[in-house]
């Protein structure tokens, strides 16, 4: 793992060697677990992962379109969780805007609506510049 970060693919064919010979490469859970780590600390496509495989013969590399197959979604699963975290993240910010905006209208002091709304009172100071330009 040593030579992960490295530009050099010939240290990934010796670690599916050592796995080979050591047998760790038995199951699916840690060829998923192998191909993983080789696919993003090398930020390698699918294909070359696949081609480095089926030169080294390794136990399961047939399953490898299926094991790609699910790394994918689970990569596009993760890509919909974050969208969706940001997504409620920012309507939760321009919640706590509009709550600002509300309280200044009432004259309400600055360093009091950035405390009940976690905004950051420069934050807090823009919102009463746009309330006066409108």
């Amino acid at each position: 793992m040593k030579g992960a970060f490295d530009n050099d693919m010939e240290a990934v064919k010796r670690v599916f060697d050592l796995w080979k010979k050591i047998g760790y490469i038995k199951d699916e859970e840690q060829l998923i677990f192998f191909f993983r780590y080789i696919m993003w600390t090398k930020d390698i496509e699918y294909k070359k992962l696949e081609e480095i495989i089926k030169e080294k013969k390794i136990p399961g590399g047939e399953k490898m379109p299926s094991l790609a197959k699910r790394l994918y979604e689970e990569g596009k699963m993760e890509g919909i969780q974050e969208g969706i975290e940001k997504g409620i993240e920012k309507g939760i910010y321009e919640d706590k805007k509009m709550v600002a905006k509300n309280m200044l209208m009432r004259g309400l002091d600055e360093k009091f609506i950035s405390e009940v709304t976690g905004l950051r009172e420069k934050e807090v100071k823009e919102i009463r510049k746009e309330i006066k330009k409108n």
